[in-house]
């Protein structure tokens, strides 16, 4: 008998955008589900804890003092292999991360091949402060990270900006993520907008993503490419991962992200490649149908793309 596997989502977003808020607002309205909360905050004395709506079907863990994304290999790692051991039969797994983590790193820890035994990483929620974010990007870090890895932005404290505004960040925010789900809301009300079960690390919704890519949209005032591939033939894994850590160091500057569905040789499941900036994850995907054509289709955004090299350079791989 096969173990159960517990979908995923990550909350992120810079401090004071309305994380717990919306946490509290996913659990009132999926109180029908058993839901393992994973709550980090800054700080000696953890506030959120207490104001987290505990119900019923709630559970929830507090790791202690420090960001939750410089505890990966030791305190986060022990609290998944904790549900791991115990069998305990949750529906789903949310992760509060602090407002200053970097999500890249937490998305990391779903990358292993035993943890995805039992965890589905089913999509990253980037929660953007509509008040403040044109300030925040570009004084924190932080925060252009949080909206570059996300799979749904939510601009949130609407009420707060005028219509005109509102567009303006809806622009910004397309730019610096194309491939995100973008939508507007106040006090973090999303009961009619979906944002669990979005399965968007599963192959079928990122080779719909990288088909559909024509239709994605960029502001001119970011002066941002895109380079969509397709190649025939198999890679070697050490080949691709190889080539992948070169060209990502010597064009940190330039590509913003990169997004495919690779044919492995002698894996018979895709394989499945996220990149933000220099950093890059590649975890199994679905098994190759006998009907499918094993094709590996990539797409990379960002500037001054030499699109021509890269197939050229892909090519002699395959």
């Amino acid at each position: 008998m096969e173990n159960k596997v517990i979908p995923v989502t990550i909350i992120t977003g810079f401090l004071g955008s309305g994380k717990t808020t919306l946490l509290n607002n996913l659990l009132r309205r999926y109180s029908q589900l058993k839901i393992l909360i994973i709550e980090n905050e800054v700080g000696e004395i953890n506030i959120d804890r207490d104001i987290i709506s505990k119900g019923k079907n709630a559970n929830v863990y507090e790791l202690t003092n420090g960001c939750i994304c410089c505890s990966l290999n030791k305190e986060l790692g022990t609290v998944l292999n904790s549900i791991i051991l115990s069998k305990t039969d949750y529906d789903y797994l949310l992760i509060e991360a602090t407002g200053i983590a970097d999500p890249g790193e937490i998305i990391q820890m779903f990358n292993g091949e035993r943890v995805q035994r039992y965890f589905r990483l089913d999509g990253v929620i980037t929660l953007a402060d509509g008040h403040l974010i044109n300030d925040q990007l570009p004084q924190h870090f932080e925060v252009r990270s949080q909206i570059n890895h996300a799979n749904h932005i939510l601009v949130n404290k609407t009420d707060l900006v005028d219509k005109n505004k509102l567009q303006e960040i809806t622009d910004t925010l397309k730019s610096i993520n194309p491939f995100a789900k973008i939508n507007l809301c106040s006090f973090c009300n999303t009961d009619h907008i979906e944002l669990l079960n979005l399965h968007a690390y599963h192959p079928d919704t990122i080779e719909k993503s990288i088909i559909n890519f024509n239709s994605l949209y960029f502001a001119k005032s970011h002066e941002l490419q895109s380079a969509s591939l397709t190649l025939n033939g198999d890679f070697q894994m050490e080949d691709i991962s190889e080539w992948l850590e070169t060209y990502l160091q010597s064009h940190t500057k330039n590509i913003l992200r990169i997004k495919g569905v690779l044919s492995i040789k002698g894996m018979k499941h895709k394989i499945i490649l996220q990149s933000v900036a220099n950093d890059f994850q590649i975890y199994q995907g679905d098994e190759w149908t006998q009907e499918e054509i094993r094709i590996s289709r990539l797409v990379f955004i960002g500037k001054k793309i030499d699109e021509e090299q890269i197939q050229e350079e892909l090519g002699n791989l395959c």
